[in-house]
């Protein structure tokens, strides 16, 4: 059965053992009015018309939110998404700066903040080992020289990249084995920030001789 509240017009579902232990009397979810549900009884729910009334207050219930609470509300969850948005940004903003359409603006909005900084554009495969040259040091006992050139071929410039020097038997296994660091092969007075697209870096380390079992050696840019 269904019942309506005669202050609000709220419809119902009622039991007839609910009504016969109370009375027939029920109290309004919606109103909290107290009436007489058989007095209200609806025999036919689609012949009711509810009123815009009667709509918003099903929707909204016993809502005593005010205009002005629905603003701030509505202001809170706005600036909490925003929020939410540029923290997201700032953590993918190394990916964003890549993006074409959005990059510059993201370069521009860090070059204003000194906590926002971008990591440089980084592809080894755009790495060229131009020449080499390996041969026993003229100072040290024991050990080798290694000279390369390198260069940047990418149209950007890029951070350098750890040289890792392999030295192989007549096999191919790998006899030894070193990691170099920029500051430990390039030059003293050279530019250690970023590799220029196009200029050519002259390389120079030091190496123990593993002994006459390497025949082979190889320069990879990690």
């Amino acid at each position: 059965m269904q019942s309506q509240c005669p202050t609000c017009k709220a419809i119902f579902r009622v039991h007839k053992e609910q009504l016969k232990q109370a009375d027939g009397l029920v109290r309004c979810g919606q109103c909290d009015s107290i009436f007489n549900g058989y007095d209200h009884l609806l025999k036919n729910r689609d012949k009711v018309a509810h009123s815009p009334e009667m709509l918003k207050r099903m929707l909204l219930g016993r809502s005593n939110i005010t205009p002005a609470a629905t603003v701030g509300w509505s202001l809170t969850i706005t600036l909490a998404s925003m929020a939410l948005l540029l923290q997201l940004a700032y953590l993918q903003r190394d990916w964003l700066a890549k993006q074409a359409h959005i990059g510059p603006y993201i370069e521009t909005v860090c070059q204003q903040l000194s906590w926002c900084t971008l990591q440089p554009e980084r592809d080894l495969n755009q790495l060229q080992l131009v020449s080499r040259n390996v041969y026993s040091h003229p100072n040290i006992k024991n050990a080798l020289m290694i000279n390369a050139v390198i260069t940047n071929t990418a149209s950007f410039p890029q951070p350098y990249p750890t040289l890792l020097v392999s030295m192989s038997n007549v096999r191919g296994q790998i006899v030894a084995q070193r990691y170099f660091k920029s500051s430990e092969y390039l030059q003293l007075n050279a530019d250690q920030s970023l590799m220029e697209p196009g200029k050519a870096i002259p390389v120079s380390v030091e190496v123990l001789d593993p002994g006459q079992d390497a025949l082979a050696f190889e320069l990879d840019f990690l």
